[in-house]
């Protein structure tokens, strides 16, 4: 039997994906971003809790050691008045393959890529 879903689909298609698995009852990972919208995340939430269905999103670098040591020692580094992250994209590659960018399919990988960061 199949117990949880992974859906790695075009963005756009992950509100779709999720509830279709989450009505077949099964649990769901589901790459990010979750949604496009907010209103389709607490649909989706909702549908997981009335199924008594797990659904997380795949943005594994919060659970990691490295992250639960930084929450840990934030309060020695006392207040925090800016913070600038760098993220390296390759524009280059964007005119390559048109779901780089695509709005219509949820902005791709640009849209996302800060939350690797």
């Amino acid at each position: 039997t199949i117990d949880i879903v992974y859906v790695a689909s075009a963005n756009s298609s992950h509100a779709d994906h999720c509830l279709g698995a989450l009505r077949a009852g099964k649990h769901v990972l589901c790459e990010k971003p979750l949604t496009l919208t907010s209103t389709e995340a607490d649909e989706l939430f909702a549908e997981a809790e009335s199924r008594n269905r797990l659904l997380v999103d795949g943005t594994y670098t919060a659970c990691l050691p490295a992250m639960a040591a930084l929450r840990a020692n934030l309060k020695c580094l006392g207040e925090i008045t800016h913070v600038e992250i760098h993220k390296k994209i390759r524009t280059s590659i964007s005119h390559v393959n048109p779901i780089i960018n695509s709005r219509e399919l949820g902005g791709g990988l640009f849209d996302g890529a800060g939350s690797y960061s």
